[in-house]
Order: C-alpha cells, then structure tokens, then sequence
C-alpha cells in the first residue's frame, strides 16, 4: 500500500519493534496498516471519533487480512485508550489545540506513553509550549513540502527540556538546529506573505493598522534572524 509522504514520515519515527501503537483521529486507517505491513509495529490501536472514517478503516484492515493485528475503537481522542496500554501515540492532520485538548483531556495515560508523535496543521508553537508545560522533551521535528503544503512532524518523549525562545517555540528549536533543507523554503514563503501584509497594512491609518504593522515586523524580523542561521 502506498501512502503519502506526510504519512510515511510519521510513520518513519515509531520505532521498530513497537509493541503497541495508538493512531489517534486514524481516518482510514493507513497509517496502522503501513507499521504492520513492514513490521515496523506488532500492534495497533486506530482510534476515530467518527463513525464513517472509521468504517473505512475496519474494510481497509480487513482488506489486508489484519483484524488479528489492528483494533479500531469509536473514540474521542484518547478516551477509549488505557493507561499504558501503548508505548507510542500518533495524533496527526489536527489542529494544535484540539491535540493539546485531546493530551490534556487524559494526561495520565499521556504521561506513561514513552513517544509522542504529533502533527498539528496549524499553532505548532503552542503545542511545543504545551509539551514543555506537561515535561516533555522535543527530540526531534521535520518538516515537509506535499500538494502545495507545508507539515510539521514533532517528536517527544518524557523529559523535562530547557524553555525555548520565542523564535524557537515559533519555529521549532530542532528545525533550526538541524537546518531543516524545506524550513528555508518555508520561511521565505512566510517572509513573502508578510511583506504584502506590510505593504497593504502601510496604506492604513489607523492605531489597530499601527499594531498590526508592528506585530507584522516583530514576525518578519524572527524570520530574517532565522535565516541567517541557515
């Protein structure tokens, strides 16, 4: 079966021989069937809240003769999941605060999972603010260019880290540090956006237009620095 880039790499950063793995939102389940398929997971737990997609997902398992394998539960977020029952969870394709609302909603089974892997399509720097305020540690993130898009993969596991800056909450300390080839690309995209932003908020005179240009520089300048180490 073949999957898309931005689940493949998700899927790259459950370690081999995982004895349990939790895919939280799983739609159509492609992700559990993928780990199993290479071997990468000896079980998986898919998890929707959504009746439909998780229909889909049942027929796509049983499809690849893997019922044995692959449990599906109706479920919102981690409710159906127990307290150490996996040693990774994926939560992918969500907005950062509903998967800061899904962690926070069962912390206790957060806290005894060894790997977190998260990708929020949007406020990616709370989610690292939150994995911070509950001692996690960041260990790693990517980022990926698919259909016109950009991703953010976070890595974490439990650790207490030191607190980032602003610019590496923003951006993600990991992706700077590790120079990530598509973060460029996606800065001097951002970058480009900004700067039409400014050029039409200039023709505004009013104090919120004021405050927006400011705010509007202060993010253009994190980028510019940014770059610079690139």
């Amino acid at each position: 079966m073949e999957i898309s880039k931005r689940l493949k790499t998700i899927a790259s950063y459950v370690p081999i021989g995982s004895n349990v793995v939790a895919d939280i939102g799983t739609d159509h389940g492609y992700i559990p069937i993928y780990l199993i398929k290479n071997n990468i997971a000896n079980k998986c737990i898919a998890c929707d809240i959504n009746a439909m997609p998780l229909e889909s997902a049942k027929q796509n398992i049983i499809n690849h003769s893997m019922e044995n394998q692959i449990e599906t539960r109706l479920a919102n977020g981690l409710s159906k999941l127990k307290i150490g029952e996996a040693n990774v969870i994926i939560i992918a394709g969500m907005g950062g605060m509903l998967i800061i609302n899904i962690l926070e909603d069962n912390l206790d089974t957060v806290k005894a999972v060894g790997l977190l892997i998260l990708q929020p399509q949007v406020d990616e720097d709370m989610v690292r603010r939150y994995l911070h305020s509950i001692s996690f540690s960041i260990s790693d993130e990517k980022m990926i260019y698919e259909d016109g898009k950009y991703y953010t993969i976070i890595v974490a596991k439990p650790g207490r880290e030191a607190r980032y800056s602003q610019e590496e909450y923003m951006i993600g300390a990991k992706l700077i540090e590790n120079r990530d080839p598509t973060l460029k690309k996606y800065i001097e995209h951002k970058r480009g956006n900004l700067n039409k932003i400014k050029n039409n908020i200039k023709e505004i005179k009013s104090e919120s237009s004021k405050k927006r240009l400011n705010e509007v520089e202060k993010e253009l300048s994190i980028y510019e620095d940014v770059l610079e180490c690139l």
